[in-house]
Parts: structure tokens; sequence; C-alpha cells
């Protein structure tokens, strides 16, 4: 057993495990024209490369976290998160489904 699955395993532990995302009551499917879609998979992009360069290590799921911080933020605004700021989002969309999933 690596460290990394210790860690992983111990911040799961400590955290709760989070219920399944298409589990929430609420679901959007959008229909998007290319540049928009183009403009979306940039912006999940960026999100993900900041987070990967500077988080805090933690896995960020494209639809648990960075789908609903583009809808949250807006996708001009999206690309330019910080890794904090994409921290932050990542922690209150998991406590919204920790209040949720009792």
């Amino acid at each position: 057993m690596s460290g990394e699955e210790t860690d992983e395993g111990a911040e799961e532990e400590a955290e709760g495990k989070l219920p399944a995302v298409k589990e929430r009551d609420t679901r959007v499917l959008a229909y998007l024209p290319d540049d928009i879609s183009q403009r979306w998979g940039v912006a999940k992009a960026t999100i993900q490369l900041e987070w990967n360069q500077n988080g805090d290590g933690s896995n960020l799921e494209k639809l648990r976290h960075i789908y609903p911080i583009l809808m949250i933020e807006g996708i001009e605004d999206a690309m330019e998160l910080s890794a904090e700021e994409i921290g932050e989002y990542k922690r209150e969309i998991e406590q919204y489904d920790r209040q949720d999933g009792k």
C-alpha cells in the first residue's frame, strides 16, 4: 500500500464519503452551441490545470466540482480562478452534498 493510498483513505474517513453526484435532486441538461462548448472545454481544462498545479492534492471531480464551479462563477470568471478559490468552491459544494446526503 502506498502512502498516497493511505492518505486518500484517511482523508475519506475524516471527511466522510460523499453521496454520488447523480443522486442529487436537480439535474441540468444543456445543448451548447459549438463556440460556447469550446469555451466551456477550455474553462474546464483551465480549472483542472490550476488545481493540479496549485491545489491541495485532492481529487477535483468533473461533475461534483468543475461543472458546478463553472455554473456558479461563469465561464469567463472561472478561467481566472486561483487554486485557493477553486478549493473554496470545492469545499462549499462538498458541504452541500454532506448536508443533502443525511
